[in-house]
């Protein structure tokens, strides 16, 4: 009988799909300076998936606006990258890895390991 073949390290596991990234959100990280990158929001934007309307109202959008998002992409990703996007080019100098990493560690988000991954050294 063969072993079950071992699940692909993603970029955007959940600590319950790795019990070692468990340890990891455990563990003191301090929080980059400024802002994400265009590149950065792309590969954020892969691994929020259906989650991306509720980062969106952390991200201070309201339904008009997630709605409009949501209507002008197929996917999951496209969506939640032109979310990110739009909340970069709107805030500018404050659309802060800060700001992010608060509003994906938010109660309603719980996407801490995302946080720490994109937003800390």
């Amino acid at each position: 009988m063969r072993a079950p073949a071992r699940k692909r390290e993603s970029p955007c596991s959940t600590p319950q799909d790795d019990p070692k990234q468990t340890k990891l959100l455990t563990t003191d990280h301090t929080i980059k300076k400024g802002g994400p990158s265009l590149e950065e929001l792309e590969d954020l934007a892969g691994c929020i998936a259906e989650a991306w309307k509720t980062l969106g109202r952390r991200l201070k959008f309201d339904e008009s606006q997630l709605t409009g998002f949501h209507k002008e992409n197929e996917e999951y990703s496209e969506k939640a990258y032109k979310m990110l996007l739009a909340w970069k080019q709107i805030n500018a100098s404050a659309a802060t890895y800060r700001v992010l990493h608060d509003a994906l560690c938010h109660n309603l988000v719980r996407r801490r390991d995302l946080a720490e991954k994109f937003c800390c050294h």
